[in-house]
């Protein structure tokens, strides 16, 4: 009987060889013939699916966005929203993974169109799932949510960091007139995004396990709690 190959298996196989190698030694290391290795499959066999380089990293890129996702979706109705970026950060060699193809990707978006609009697409869904937690958050409809407007930004479990409404005010000596202007939900989550985004990459620079990654974990928890805080209106 002919061989019954499961051609979506492979295709998959094939973009989780060329994350693994992206994220260990830059887009520059991937090729059909070395993505061909580390699959454990002939060259040949992997332009049956992917016929260029680029095509190769889209499935990759796509691959990690549906990995994103997917852990996004075992978290529980009522998790913090540290929990859902806790999801993005580079904690371990899968996220490791994920974030150095990205930022590959990105560095490749500043020049290339095409790059651009596939990257804006990742941020939109991140953007987009990102509101859904803070208008849930921010209204209380999380679902079990018991938690008051500060802490229900944060794992309870986490260390208290002095992040809130008393500490962000004390001192305060500006008037309202000066003071900055409550943000809403879209605003709120495009600075949150782009803070985590600017942690991970200091994150990248250490490996896994390394004291510095909990070091910047706890102080990004702590920023988004103050700024989450100081946006909501009086």
């Amino acid at each position: 009987m002919p061989k019954v190959v499961d051609r979506e298996a492979r295709r998959l196989a094939v973009a989780d060889a060329t994350l693994r190698l992206a994220a260990t030694n830059g887009l520059e290391a991937v090729s059909i013939r070395t993505v061909a290795a580390e699959a454990g499959m002939s060259p040949g066999a992997v332009q049956k699916y992917f016929a260029t380089k680029d095509e190769l990293l889209l499935c990759a890129l796509d691959l990690s966005d549906e990995r994103l996702v997917a852990r996004w979706n075992a978290l529980p109705d009522d998790a913090p929203l540290t929990d859902y970026l806790r999801q993005v950060l580079p904690l371990d060699d899968n996220t490791r993974a994920e974030n150095a193809l990205l930022w590959s990707f990105t560095a490749r978006a500043a020049y290339l169109p095409e790059w651009a609009e596939r990257i804006a697409t990742s941020y939109a869904q991140l953007h987009e799932r990102l509101v859904a937690s803070l208008d849930a958050t921010s209204t209380g409809k999380t679902s079990g949510d018991t938690t008051s407007g500060d802490t229900a930004w944060r794992d309870p479990a986490a260390p208290d960091t002095g992040a809130t409404d008393e500490a962000a005010t004390a001192g305060d000596t500006t008037s309202s007139d000066t003071a900055a202007p409550a943000m809403d939900t879209g605003e709120l989550a495009h600075a949150i995004i782009a803070l985590t985004d600017g942690f991970a990459h200091r994150m990248l620079q250490h490996p896994p396990g390394a004291p510095e990654l909990d070091t910047l974990q706890r102080a990004l928890e702590s920023a988004i709690v103050t700024l989450a805080t100081a946006s909501r209106p009086d």
